[in-house]
């Protein structure tokens, strides 16, 4: 479908996010929560582990989406200053409405004090909490993400953009490799904002390449190699966290390479992807199942069902401490009505606080 930009809409972008939304969900609901539970209930736990890998995913697509119409007309329209604007259009209003319901959940049932807290609340407010260990995770654990990708923002006009335009990919590349680098060499052990993640630099630049390509477009034999890099960095991935296994979430450098692993593997996906519904070509498999309407579906309103998500985790754990029930019946009840309440939520603020972004998608690819 084109845009009035001239650029594509790639329903199966939305299905993807859909997925990987839910995805981090069923992580804080099934995994996040430690419970000693039977065995073979353990076992349904074991696909949803990998929790963090999904906000990988929303970089490297942040990272494409926004670098497709520039690849395809060659500026940013608008300039920095418009494009700016539609950033905090698209993703302030939902974010402090989630905030917001985080806060309220936070004093009314888990009892915190807000006028000791008022410093991370405003850290929160100013979309730099992400930045001070002691105030990333509060109110709603899942935020932090949302200060790492509003600083990229700034990031992609600024450096990025002008890395790519001036020295193309490898430029790109090795800008965002320092960038995402420099915290980690520079600063100590304990300030280095690892639990910020900073490399999530490197992997937007990896969506942004990903885009340059699908607009330029690969010879059959570059998409095999291509492909074949994709499969090999999955296979790197998994075979280093057998290894590792024990230290990933201990060593800054291993998250790092993990990271970067994972978003050279989204970007390929993206790539081919996209690449298909250029040529015309009907989807296979992986395509079928992103555009499907569920999935579709489910992607519109995934940025919400990210952001409320972990509010309704904190009102089922605090129902379930007072209900005092076993933590099969817990597990159970997160599940089968704590995700279904995280949906239901979310689509309540996708109608209230996203419906005019959406629709600008017509306008641009978000």
């Amino acid at each position: 479908m084109r845009s009035a930009l001239g650029t594509v809409h790639f329903t199966a972008l939305d299905g993807l996010r859909g997925f990987a939304s839910l995805y981090v969900v069923l992580y804080h609901f099934t995994v996040w929560v430690v419970a000693p539970l039977p065995a073979w209930l353990a076992l349904s736990q074991r696909p949803f582990a990998f929790g963090h890998l999904p906000v990988s995913v929303f970089i490297v697509l942040s990272g494409f989406s926004l670098m497709l119409p520039v690849a395809a007309t060659g500026t940013l329209r608008g300039g920095t200053t418009q494009y700016l604007g539609r950033r905090a259009r698209r993703i302030l209003p939902p974010y402090y409405a989630a905030l917001l319901l985080a806060v309220v959940v936070s004093v009314t049932v888990g009892g915190v004090d807000l006028a000791r807290n008022a410093t991370s609340l405003l850290t929160h407010v100013a979309l730099i909490h992400n930045l001070f260990l002691p105030f990333a995770f509060d109110w709603n654990m899942a935020h932090w993400t949302v200060g790492v990708e509003w600083q990229i923002y700034f990031l992609f006009p600024l450096l990025l953009l002008p890395a790519w335009r001036y020295g193309g990919a490898l430029a790109t590349l090795i800008v965002a490799a320092i960038v995402s680098a420099l915290p980690l060499a520079l600063l100590p052990r304990d300030a280095n904002l690892a639990w910020a993640c900073p490399w999530y630099v490197l992997l937007f630049a990896q969506g942004m390449l990903a885009a340059v390509a699908s607009e330029r477009g690969c010879s059959h034999k570059t998409r095999r190699l291509l492909k074949a890099a994709g499969f090999g960095c999955v296979l790197l991935y998994l075979s280093s966290w057998v290894v590792f296994r024990g230290v990933w979430t201990t060593n800054p450098g291993l998250n790092f390479a993990k990271d970067a692993l994972v978003g050279a593997a989204v970007a390929v996906l993206l790539l081919e992807l996209t690449l298909n519904v250029r040529a015309g070509k009907g989807s296979r498999l992986i395509g079928q199942l992103l555009e499907s309407r569920p999935a579709v579906a489910l992607g519109g309103m995934s940025y919400s069902l990210y952001l409320v998500h972990c509010s309704i985790l904190s009102i089922c754990l605090a129902l379930l401490q007072r209900t005092e029930w076993s933590p099969s019946a817990g597990f159970a009840f997160r599940l089968l009505v704590g995700v279904p309440a995280s949906i239901a939520c979310a689509w309540v603020f996708s109608v209230c606080f996203e419906r005019r972004a959406v629709r600008a998608r017509t306008r641009e690819v978000v």
